[in-house]
């Protein structure tokens, strides 16, 4: 995976790539769980993790155009 764009991934061992917009190095990752019982049973945990990308991604929303 290079880092050049985000990606964003679902199911077990999944990895997602956040990066910031634009010409920013900021990369963030979130990984879910490996293993198919960890993440059937820790599915709560990994909606929590993915929440994790719109805070990323609204640090870099302009307050003056989402109202």
């Amino acid at each position: 995976m290079e880092e050049i764009h985000s990606i964003l991934s679902a199911g077990a061992g999944g990895s997602t790539k956040l990066r910031q917009p634009g010409c920013g190095e900021r990369i963030e990752r979130i990984f879910n769980y490996k293993y198919a019982a960890e993440y059937i049973s820790g599915f709560d945990t990994i909606l929590q993790r993915k929440r994790g990308i719109g805070e990323f991604y609204g640090r870099y929303l302009d307050p003056e155009t989402t109202g």
